[in-house]
């Protein structure tokens, strides 16, 4: 058991319960942003429209970004 910890194939729950918690953070984040959104872009132009949701998207990607160096780092440290 201790190999495979040290492989990384087992976690401890106290592990997993810190990343899911941090996760599920950044996912409510996300979908609060997201929602909070649409209501501004209604009456725009499509073009608008679009360009916004492409800027919101690419700030979507960049926390999701943070959250995958998180969990490597996490990863690497143990």
């Amino acid at each position: 058991m201790i190999i495979r910890r040290m492989k990384r194939e087992l976690v401890s729950a106290r592990e997993v319960s810190h990343l899911g918690a941090e996760l599920g953070a950044a996912i409510r984040k996300i979908v609060t942003r997201i929602h909070r959104m649409a209501p501004a872009l209604a009456g725009h132009d499509v073009a608008t429209i679009e360009k916004r949701l492409q800027d919101e998207e690419a700030d979507i990607v960049a926390q999701l970004r943070i959250v995958d160096d998180r969990v490597s780092t996490w990863r690497q440290a143990e």
